[in-house]
């Protein structure tokens, strides 16, 4: 409501330095909330406990099923719907797919529901406190957000040797280096 606007404008207005976790947020403090004060960028790290022990790269998959991962909360926002359609399409051209769900949230029973009616054999994981299994047995991790301001889960996977394929959203293209930790694709 214009109350709540009025009151967050007047809140930005107070604060002279703001910590953001990418340029892109940066960017949408200036250009949606007006923010005109100093602004650091400060990207997201792994955390030390997150690192694996031993770096590893993984080789394009030799025997199907392709395995593929999404990892994210299940709200429409994240674009976990538009995995299940990818991979649809992947089945529809040869490709024989199978999908990690790692995630909790409202959408869990449409997505479900979605999946079955595509005919996308998933392994639905609910929240996952360490992914490093996850990241183990998928071959690629599919991260498509509607809106990302930085998108940590693809430098975890991208620590783990899974090469991440994102939306270039937001901060998300600032997560994943196009060509060396995964692919980005911008949203049509």
């Amino acid at each position: 409501d214009e109350s709540h606007e009025r009151d967050r404008a007047r809140y930005f207005a107070r604060v002279r330095l703001a910590i953001a976790n990418s340029r892109a947020a940066a960017r949408y403090l200036a250009l949606k909330w007006g923010y005109t004060g100093d602004v650091h960028v400060c990207l997201n790290a792994l955390r030390p406990s997150l690192r694996p022990a031993v770096p590893t790269a993984k080789r394009y998959p030799a025997n199907a099923p392709l395995r593929l991962g999404v990892a994210a909360r299940l709200y429409p926002v994240k674009g976990q719907a538009l995995v299940l359609h990818t991979a649809k399409a992947l089945m529809d051209s040869g490709v024989d797919v199978e999908l990690d769900v790692a995630g909790a949230g409202p959408e869990g029973a449409k997505l479900e529901s979605l999946a079955r009616a595509l005919g996308v054999r998933c392994r639905w994981r609910g929240a996952v406190a360490d992914m490093r299994e996850i990241y183990a047995g998928i071959d690629c991790l599919i991260h498509p957000p509607l809106t990302e301001a930085f998108g940590l889960v693809a430098i975890e996977a991208a620590a783990y040797g899974c090469p991440v394929i994102a939306a270039v959203v937001d901060g998300l293209g600032e997560a994943v280096a196009d060509g060396i930790s995964g692919y980005g694709v911008a949203p049509t």
